[in-house]
């Protein structure tokens, strides 16, 4: 992809680029002093204090460390770990996942797909959450026309959205990794039934994580434009939040953003990928409704009580 920075529209609001670097900051100083278990408040900003918003490096979210370190970590040379990868990120609920895993049903060779997702349906049923509020599980399967219509939304995400397409489609995966690029893998697994390119990079950034993509070429560079980063971009430039980019033109704009961010907050911030901005962005986006009075997250803060 040939982008040219000079001739995108990089007309970031003065004020609004400064309200978003400074949101990036307080965040990550939220996760300081948390790891330094210094006492609440983090934090003197009163949107920050009552709201959940993701860290600034999406590796450090909660439930990106435990895959990091309950996943990936003991089985990076499992055979089909990228595949049990999507899976947890479609499901992205640490107990639900463990309950896979502690019924042995993976790591195994070869995993039986219909099982796994049994687990998660049988945890609905039970009425114990199952999944994570992050992502949402694309539409197709309610149609009348197929026939998972009227299985549960665990078996349709192992046995179709990742079983069968990774099966239909192993050989462009494969081919696609070679070139050791995010965009290249993604935009191949955009293409899939059930999938799309949000949810496409949310899984390659995770193999980033292992030695699949550890070593791709464009983790700064390359990012897919989700629906929150670009409203992040449309307030920025005081756009219509139904404003729509090309991926190309939103990637040019978060290069753009990443330099002005590690540019303004130095060296500390210079492993940020492009991912990241992405993720900020989306972020940003959500602390800019509750600032506004447009809406407010469905995640509040508990507030530690004193002891």
């Amino acid at each position: 992809m040939r982008l040219d920075i000079e001739k995108a529209d990089v007309k970031i609001k003065a004020k609004r680029q400064d309200s978003l670097i400074a949101f990036i900051r307080e965040r990550d100083n939220i996760r300081l002093a948390r790891a330094h278990r210094m006492p609440w408040p983090w934090t003197d900003d009163p949107i920050l204090q009552a709201y959940r918003f993701c860290n600034v490096r999406r590796r450090h979210d909660r439930t990106s460390c435990w895959i990091r370190e309950r996943v990936i970590a003991p089985h990076q040379a499992e055979p089909t770990l990228h595949m049990f990868l999507a899976f947890c990120r479609f499901i992205n609920w640490p107990d639900a996942i463990c309950e896979v895993m502690d019924a042995h049903l993976w790591p195994a060779q070869p995993p039986h797909w219909r099982l796994l997702g049994d687990v998660i349906d049988q945890r609905v049923k039970r009425r114990e959450q199952a999944w994570g509020a992050a992502f949402m599980v694309r539409g197709e399967r309610t149609s009348s026309r197929v026939p998972w219509a009227s299985w549960g939304k665990g078996r349709y995400v192992a046995e179709i959205v990742v079983e069968r397409e990774f099966s239909n489609h192993g050989d462009a995966l494969r081919k696609a990794m070679q070139e050791q690029t995010r965009e290249a893998v993604t935009l191949v697994m955009a293409k899939w039934y059930g999938w799309a390119g949000f949810m496409a990079g949310q899984v390659v950034d995770d193999w980033t994580w292992t030695p699949l993509l550890a070593d791709a070429t464009d983790h700064f560079t390359w990012a897919p434009l989700g629906p929150g980063s670009q409203r992040g971009l449309n307030r920025l430039r005081g756009l219509p939040l139904t404003h729509k980019d090309k991926q190309g033109e939103g990637v040019v704009l978060m290069r753009e953003i990443r330099k002005r961010v590690v540019g303004e907050l130095g060296p500390a911030f210079h492993d940020l990928a492009l991912m990241d901005i992405q993720n900020c962005l989306c972020e940003y986006d959500k602390y800019e409704r509750v600032r506004l009075g447009q809406g407010r997250p469905r995640s509040r803060y508990h507030v530690p009580m004193p002891a």
